[in-house]
């Protein structure tokens, strides 16, 4: 399993998400973490961010993955890829950036 070495103090003093929870949007370039409350920033999500979210019916960590024509999406534990959905739940364990 993937292992969180990223507390939201962390990110909050690197300028990034002051709460590393939100939904999973697009901007149109990216697919971003979007913080539940109404002003909050995007994290932009890179290949290597490690994310828990609910997948498949249970909540699991997926890593953040890109590759060829198929573009961006998730790995799970299991070797799993499957792609994003708008509006799903998510909390930023780990930033690959």
């Amino acid at each position: 399993m993937y292992e969180a070495s990223v507390t939201s103090r962390d990110r909050k003093e690197e300028g990034q998400l002051a709460s590393n929870e939100g939904v999973i949007g697009y901007n149109g370039e990216h697919y971003v973490l979007i913080g539940r409350q109404e002003g909050m920033e995007q994290q932009v999500l890179v290949a290597g961010d490690v994310l828990e979210l609910v997948a498949n019916g249970r909540r699991q960590a997926v890593r953040v993955a890109s590759g060829g024509y198929r573009g961006w999406y998730y790995v799970t534990d299991r070797g799993h890829r499957a792609r994003f959905a708008l509006c799903m739940q998510a909390h930023l364990l780990t930033s690959a950036a």
